[in-house]
């Protein structure tokens, strides 16, 4: 599945992961960097709202040492999800802010969404001639689940999107060869 940046996430059920991406609704997020800015502006949050640093770090649950060491900027690697939904929680901020000065970076599927009728779609794109699994018939349908069939149809809209944006063959991909993408 590719990802384009959006101009807005909105955070709602459903969404796409592949490794290094986290899903959150119908977005894709990926820390590439550590972000500078963000010990500073945790403490700059925390001291907006007259909280020591044992106070912040009761209402986060989270150590003494791994909240100075994250306003300090002296922690490696990248916030927990868990965390920095707490800290826009606590500190009354709007999640995707808080993740953008966490270093996220986000990005929405380009592919359609799945149609809002899949059965239908299931079945238009099971029996198409080009398409149709041998011996595969009107009756065989029903053996598949609501999840399979949204799943089924899914790929094949991921799967179109990837060749014609200039991915490698299918063949290749099952071969194993290549590389991931």
């Amino acid at each position: 599945m590719t990802f384009k940046k959006p101009d807005e996430v909105r955070f709602v059920a459903g969404a796409a992961a592949r490794e290094g991406f986290e899903p959150v609704g119908n977005a894709a997020i990926v820390f590439r960097r550590r972000s500078p800015e963000f010990g500073p502006y945790l403490r700059k949050m925390r001291q907006a709202r007259k909280l020591s640093i044992r106070q912040a770090v009761r209402e986060l649950g989270i150590p003494f040492s791994t909240l100075q060491t994250l306003e300090t900027n002296k922690r490696s690697g990248q916030p927990s999800m868990e965390f920095l939904t707490r800290v826009s929680e606590v500190y009354d901020r709007p999640l995707q802010e808080v993740l953008t000065k966490a270093g996220a970076e986000f990005y929405m599927p380009t592919t359609e969404p799945v149609p809002d009728d899949v059965d239908h779609a299931f079945e238009r794109l099971m029996l198409h001639d080009a398409l149709r699994p041998m011996r595969l018939g009107t009756e065989h349908l029903d053996y598949y689940s609501k999840l399979q069939k949204r799943q089924i149809v899914q790929m094949a809209m991921n799967l179109e999107a990837h060749v014609v944006n200039g991915g490698l063959a299918v063949a290749t991909i099952m071969a194993g060869e290549g590389g991931e993408e």
